[in-house]
């Protein structure tokens, strides 16, 4: 059994080692990979035999985003020798202009010792200390929106609004970009897990891609939702992320039981929900800039606001340098469940209670 998990590991490395290098546009020929149990190198690569060789407790251990870091890093040595043909130090200028190339995050292109067991372990966090004030308050002002008092809680989201623009504006050249990725255990990427994310690009200052990952130990790949953005910015988008998911789970039990409506007008009542919250959104973003002049996401016309916009346009083609769009799919609706949806989400207030993180979620520096 350990022969063919590791076999599996082995072919699924020869596959991403193919895609890196279509993605990239590299012309590097297949080398022959396989795992080793050294005790000091997560991994290698032997120029005279062309073997690239990756660490067995690497792949046990960490995450499978991990894996493809020091998949890369190796990769960043063989195009050293094969493409550049130069003899230089092991991590020297032309290492790190291969390691640009590929795309690699900034502690997978030097030598370390320990390497993070997931890429959450990486993610920055306390490195940013007008981010982390920026959260703080963030947090304090959604307590207030769980009040009862419907009138205290359109102000504090109001606020949320103000402050979290007007700290995007002023905060754009400084923080680093980084990338949120969470795992979806399932074939697809459902329709309303597709609205939440055009939610989060709107209105949250990110940018969404749809991907899959390999899962070592299920030897299976899954569909992810990468989340991509400023540290502060991804944090939020993971927030309101989690938030909608239980809110339309919760509403929709809520509905179905007094309205004893079938399963099937679930997606419709859901969606509902979504344009409701959207049109609520689009309420508070006009109502922020009333009286003074602070950014309006529906209305882009800041040129703060465009340059974060042309960097994160950067970052995310820097990532995925091949990104291809989605087509869309639509879907049989039932009018009432919908309408009803549209109700229940331009009631549906941002609160705290969104802090805990599903499983299978981690940050990518």
């Amino acid at each position: 059994m350990r022969e063919q998990i590791e076999q599996d590991w082995v072919v699924q490395l020869y596959k991403e080692f193919k895609s890196i290098v279509w993605e990239r546009s590299l012309s590097l020929r297949r080398p022959v990979i396989d795992l080793c149990d050294h005790q000091s190198l997560w991994g290698s690569w032997e120029p005279e035999t062309r073997r690239l060789s990756l660490n067995r407790k690497l792949i046990s251990d960490h995450s499978w985003a991990v894996v493809i870091e020091v998949l890369k890093h190796e990769m960043a040595h063989m195009m050293v020798d094969e493409m550049y043909q130069v003899d230089e130090p092991p991590h020297g200028p032309y290492f790190k202009k291969c390691c640009q190339k590929l795309g690699i995050m900034p502690w997978a292109s030097v030598r370390e010792e320990d390497l993070p067991r997931s890429l959450k372990e990486d993610s920055g966090e306390g490195k940013d200390p007008e981010a982390l004030r920026l959260l703080r308050k963030v947090e304090k002002l959604l307590a207030l929106a769980e009040s009862s008092n419907e009138h205290e809680a359109y102000l504090a989201m109001q606020q949320v609004q103000k402050l979290y623009s007007r700290y995007n504006l002023s905060y754009t050249q400084v923080s680093e970009h980084t990338r949120w990725v969470l795992r979806l255990r399932k074939k697809r990427i459902t329709a309303e897990v597709s609205g939440i994310c055009s939610i989060l690009c709107a209105y949250f200052f990110v940018e969404v891609v749809y991907s899959r990952e390999y899962d070592q130990k299920d030897l299976c790949k899954y569909r992810t939702v990468v989340i991509l953005g400023r540290r502060h910015n991804v944090k939020m988008a993971e927030y309101v992320f989690h938030f909608l998911r239980r809110s339309l789970d919760s509403l929709w039990r809520d509905y179905k039981k007094a309205q004893s409506c079938p399963g099937y007008h679930r997606l419709s009542f859901q969606l509902g929900v979504i344009k409701g919250f959207r049109e609520k959104l689009n309420r508070e973003v006009k109502a922020s800039t009333e009286g003074g002049r602070h950014f309006c996401v529906a209305c882009p016309d800041d040129q703060a606001l465009i340059l974060m916009d042309r960097s994160l346009d950067e970052f995310t083609n820097h990532v995925f340098p091949r990104l291809g769009k989605r087509a869309r799919s639509s879907a049989s609706l039932d009018r009432n469940a919908y309408s009803a949806g549209v109700v229940q989400g331009r009631e549906l207030v941002l609160h705290r209670g969104i802090e805990k993180k599903g499983e299978g979620s981690y940050y990518l520096q």
